[in-house]
């Protein structure tokens, strides 16, 4: 161990069956480690936790111990059940700090461990060989945000490399470039038992919020690339000058208990279940490779589709990634069944790859071979407080017809993120509500919510090239206001500007498709439309605003846009970019208006909008309102950012606080109104018998009153009597 040093050199050391590890460095600095070999390393076997150890051939500078110039050359780790290399990652490309390094036989031949000296943002790697590991021939899932991982070679490996990295951040650009990676070789010994395993060139890019720690301190973490917490905002693998080579077979062959073992140039994370990033390969050369070798993508796993992961249907990452090759070469003996330069591969993923264009079905591959460079992802995520909260999926993207404006054939259902969190032996239920989904770019898509559309959204490409772009459109089923805003490669936001109403067109103008952010917004059907193009990201921010609609009586001709706005902001003591028209039609004329508020928070834009409805209802009753003509007919509302009537008509919103004496009063009343009805009740059914009575007895004189004469007495005593009843 070498621990506190300054200016040491470790050179021609052999290193032989330890089993707590081979050569450690800490805290040390200006430091040479050169042509020492640690070879049969082996491990404790106490128990299952044995794999939490920090053991590795050559471990420099873990845990952020921020070691300088340390330089690796010439070193062989040979053999052993864990770590060839953890090692710091370097802060520059190209740099001769690590040469000619090489493991084999272990089960992760480079373990690479963030550098906090770096500050560039990008983290590099290189000049390593590695064959005959079980998992990673190269893995490294820390904080890089970006990495290049440079001139290496890994052979018969079981992952030759996987690009990860481990930071809550946007933009992450993970890249390969002059490596070559080698397949199942047929001169090193057979492999047999449980080293008789599948064989992948290496693995899609994944970048996460959060990465692991070596060693990891949970066996619920292992393997080191099981994926625990979500994918990040934009990411995208960029590889160059990649050789694929000796892929003979799609089965192994050398494999002395098993002719199942299977072997992929690419593969995906089997734990990636939230996003697999487009992957870009330029200058690719593949040698002696079988078609059936070239890729196998994974549907989505069946398990996920429970409660604690992704809901009642299985994350939809899988489905969704694209790999795109550009200026390939074919060679050997092995060729797979095309020869273009230009190539896409894409999962099989029902109601969207066999609707794009010039896509063939893989059964091998369980994709699509394509030739279509217009392919990319539509990226969609909720930027509500309640994004994890809220479930809105699924989400679909449905595609467009340009000329008709109705839906085609085109769907990709798409779900939220897995549900990452435990809290103590459950989960938290919080998914993250956000949509990669794979499209044909240069084409119009809807972007359909099954629930309640959030108040701000953002969406961007991935993947894209230069001349792509994607038309989006949104119905929101009512009336809404957003500000747009466009961010360009990561930078801060600029507001742009929506098409104004356009009224030969009887609607807003058309979508420029250059720029980025441009948008529209029909006021009769609710449907926001705008422009996407590459590295530029989209931001909808719901805005409170009043609705209104005015009708004048005056002839369309005689109706002038800036006229209106101008008499309207006069009125209402307001600046007129507050104040936007949605809509003119004839009936005498029809205005449709929003009308932002300059406050700065919700409640008071709130407050602020009401008092505007109140003003415009007041001023038009008083006959005072002047906005070019007689107005016939005037209605406002005042909407929240989500959609939602704060005020209907021209109604005052505030709640009104009552005294506790009016409901005193209120009670009182009820009380004597009911002892009021009871007694009129009771009244009425004495009067139904008295005059029952009273006919009775008049009967009885009609009977008599031929007999006798009339007692004078006995009527008035009747009369008497009546009268005291009325009474």
């Amino acid at each position: 161990m070498v621990t506190g040093a300054e200016d040491v050199t470790v050179e021609g050391n052999v290193v032989w069956f330890q089993h707590i590890g081979g050569v450690w460095m800490k805290k040390s600095h200006n430091t040479r480690f050169v042509n020492n070999v640690v070879a049969g390393m082996g491990t404790r076997h106490w128990s299952g936790e044995t794999r939490l150890d920090e053991i590795a051939a050559f471990n420099f500078c873990n845990k952020d111990q921020n070691c300088r110039n340390l330089t690796v050359t010439g070193n062989i780790a040979a053999g052993g059940q864990r770590v060839g290399f953890a090692i710091p990652t370097t802060c520059s490309a190209g740099s001769s700090e690590y040469a000619n390094n090489t493991a084999h036989s272990v089960e992760h031949g480079s373990w690479l461990l963030k550098n906090s000296l770096c500050t560039s943002g990008t983290h590099y790697y290189g000049n390593f060989k590695v064959y005959k590991t079980i998992e990673e021939g190269i893995i490294g899932y820390q904080g890089f945000g970006n990495i290049e991982v440079s001139n290496i070679e890994t052979l018969d490996c079981g992952i030759g490399f996987s690009p990860m990295s481990g930071v809550n951040q946007d933009n992450n650009f993970l890249t390969l470039k002059d490596s070559v990676i080698m397949g199942e070789s047929l001169v090193l010994p057979q492999d047999s038992g449980s080293y008789c395993i599948a064989l992948h060139g290496m693995w899609g890019s994944s970048a996460t919020r959060g990465g692991k720690q070596f060693p990891e301190v949970k066996l619920s973490n292992l393997p080191y690339h099981k994926i625990k917490s979500y994918a990040n905002w934009y990411t995208e693998g960029h590889h160059t000058n990649v050789t694929f080579k000796n892929w003979a077979s799609g089965t192994r062959q050398n494999c002395a208990t098993s002719s199942s073992a299977k072997q992929r140039l690419i593969f995906l994370n089997p734990s990636g279940a939230d996003h697999a990033p487009v992957e870009r390969f330029v200058g690719t050369k593949f040698i002696n490779v079988h078609d059936d070798a070239m890729t196998f993508i994974s549907d989505p796993n069946p398990g996920w589709a429970v409660l604690k992961d992704c809901g009642i249907f299985p994350c939809t990452a899988p489905d969704n990634v694209v790999f795109k090759f550009e200026g390939s070469t074919f060679s050997g003996t092995n060729t797979p069944s095309f020869s273009d330069a230009q190539f896409q591969i894409i999962p099989t993923n029902p109601g969207a790859s066999e609707l794009i264009t010039n896509c063939i079905a893989k059964t091998a591959w369980n994709g699509f071979l394509c030739k279509n460079p217009n392919i990319a992802q539509l990226v969609f995520e909720s930027l509500d407080s309640d994004t994890e909260d809220r479930t809105i999926s699924p989400i679909n993207y449905f595609g467009i017809d340009r000329s008709s404006g109705n839906r085609n054939s085109f769907n990709n259902t798409l779900n939220s993120f897995m549900d990452h969190c435990w809290d103590d032996h459950y989960t938290c239920q919080k998914r993250l509500s956000r949509f990669p989904g794979i499209i044909q770019t240069n084409n119009k898509y809807e972007i359909y919510f099954t629930g309640t559309t959030p108040g701000n959204t953002r969406y961007t490409l991935e993947g894209a090239d230069a001349t792509d772009y994607a038309l989006a459109r949104i119905d929101f089923s009512q009336s809404v206001l957003y500000k747009v805003f466009t961010s360009v490669n990561g930078g801060a936001e600029t507001e742009v500007k929506a098409q104004a109403y356009n009224r030969t067109l009887g609607k807003p103008g058309p979508l420029n498709i250059s720029n980025c952010g441009d948008s529209r917004y029909e006021q009769q059907d609710y449907i926001y439309e705008f422009t996407l193009r590459r590295n530029c990201t989209v931001f909808l921010r719901g805005q409170e605003h009043l609705v209104g609609l005015v009708r004048l009586k005056m002839s369309l001709s005689e109706f002038f846009e800036d006229d209106f706005v101008n008499k309207l902001a006069f009125a209402l003591g307001i600046t007129t970019d507050q104040i936007k028209i949605v809509g003119v039609s004839e009936g005498s004329v029809v205005v449709n208006y929003q009308i932002l508020s300059a406050m700065s928070d919700t409640s008071s834009q709130q407050r602020n909008l009401i008092e505007m409805a109140q003003m415009l209802a007041s001023k038009h009753a008083a006959g005072t309102l002047d906005l070019g003509a007689e107005i016939l007919d005037l209605v406002n509302q005042v909407i929240s950012s989500n959609g939602s009537t704060v005020s209907s008509g021209t109604g005052n919103y505030s709640k009104k606080e009552i005294h506790p004496a009016v409901y005193a009063i209120l009670a009182l009343s009820c009380i004597a109104l009911i002892v009021g009805i009871i007694y009129g009740l009771i009244k009425m059914l004495k009067m139904g018998k008295v005059y029952k009575e009273i006919h009775h007895e008049e009967s009885v004189v009609g009977d008599d009153v031929q007999k006798q004469v009339p007692n004078e007495l006995e009527f008035h005593k009747k009369d008497m009597q009546i009268e005291e009843v009325k009474s």
